[in-house]
């Protein structure tokens, strides 16, 4: 008896330059197609609920992608949280680059779109605040884990940090000092 039915499948969306425009594809390793075939079947599916996504994305975020609100990007990260687990629950494929592909197709960078992923993990939607700049937050999601940008947030609220730059010297003292402790 093989566990191929239960194994997660990796894979890639790639653009294709066509002379009709561009493309998205889904790309395979060879093993996987030969051993599983039924993905190649489900490949359209994906490209269309990625390109779905997509559509969803793009006008909500602003010119600037940077500039837009905050609770929207929480939304944002959420929906590209909820298309990789549903794409992993219902054709056990994990596309490996899906922050790549989405940067790509939107035109913005793949670590925007890796800090609003994690800003949608790390905050919840209610204890957002507008006020505080996204350079700030971006800092602050450096932090190891939620209860560590948690207590940074409350520091910001609280004016003991008071700029990006600021931020960012409390997240390497407090990653060195964490990183010190787990070596002990």
């Amino acid at each position: 008896m093989t566990t191929m039915s239960v194994e997660i499948i990796p894979a890639q969306i790639k653009m294709l330059d066509l002379p009709q425009g561009r493309k998205n594809t889904l790309v395979f390793s060879i093993n996987d197609i030969f051993e599983n075939t039924s993905i190649v079947q489900s490949k359209n599916e994906i490209i269309l609920e990625f390109e779905n996504l997509i559509k969803e994305i793009q006008p909500l975020l602003y010119d600037k992608p940077s500039s837009t609100p905050k609770k929207t990007l929480w939304e944002i990260g959420r929906k590209i949280v909820k298309f990789r687990k549903n794409i992993i629950k219902k054709y056990r494929i994990y596309i490996t680059n899906l922050n790549e592909a989405i940067s790509n197709t939107l035109g913005v960078s793949e670590s925007f779109i890796g800090y609003v992923v994690k800003f949608s993990n790390f905050s919840l939607k209610r204890q957002i605040d507008e006020k505080i700049p996204w350079s700030t937050y971006m800092e602050a999601l450096n932090l190891p884990n939620k209860r560590e940008f948690y207590y940074c947030l409350k520091l910001i609220k609280e004016g003991k940090l008071n700029s990006s730059k600021e931020v960012r010297g409390y997240v390497k003292s407090r990653n060195a000092l964490l990183k010190n402790k787990n070596k002990k």
